[in-house]
């Protein structure tokens, strides 16, 4: 196992980058692995409401075909294990399981409180509705690829795939892929980061 790097945040974030090789020799041990899911669980969302699945796929002959959805990139069969982070297509899915949660822990009226909450916030129109929950993805992404660094694990975030063809692979009914995390070690460094100065990137309104 590899331990904690003992690294601040901007530390981990200078550290971690898409790494395009991996070692297909290494393998990420299941204690990492845990550990990185676990802080998908952990990450914020809009309104609680955690829409993601996330399938950890290890099947050599499914990634070779995942591979082939993803435009032949090398790190979907390379590297340990392959993160597909999928959107619900029912929000209320998740908020109803956290209804449950909260009834269970702090009361029916808590409980009813939330879900009314959340009810009134998801937005009427299907689309936009997918397109708001997808947004909350991403959260969980960088998340994961956060743990990840802090655990010495690579990771390479993708959008270039087929979203239909990943999903079919996947027998995905209730979700539709969304991206993708390949998970393991770097067979080579990355490259310095590249990044515009922060006065830049901020203004002030005073």
């Amino acid at each position: 196992m590899l331990g904690s790097t003992g690294m601040t945040i901007h530390e981990l974030l200078t550290k971690r980058f898409a790494t395009k090789a991996f070692d297909s020799t290494k393998k990420v041990s299941s204690e990492d692995l845990t550990y990185i899911l676990e802080a998908a669980r952990l990450s914020c969302s809009s309104a609680n409401t955690q829409p993601w699945k996330i399938i950890v796929v290890t099947n050599p002959e499914l990634r070779a075909k995942i591979r082939e959805a993803g435009y032949g990139q090398p790190q979907i069969t390379e590297a340990s294990h392959l993160l597909v982070v999928a959107t619900m297509n029912d929000p209320m899915v998740r908020v109803q399981q956290t209804v449950e949660i909260i009834a269970a822990t702090s009361g029916q009226e808590s409980a009813d409180k939330y879900k009314g909450m959340v009810t009134s916030l998801i937005p009427q129109a299907p689309e936009v509705a997918r397109a708001w929950l997808a947004r909350q993805i991403y959260l969980a992404l960088q998340a994961m690829m956060l743990a990840g660094a802090e655990r010495g694990v690579d990771s390479c975030p993708m959008e270039g795939f087929s979203v239909e063809k990943v999903t079919e692979l996947l027998g995905l009914t209730d979700c539709v892929a969304t991206t993708m995390l390949p998970i393991g070690y770097a067979a080579q460094p990355g490259f310095p980061k590249t990044r515009v100065a922060l006065k830049d990137m901020v203004e002030e309104r005073a």
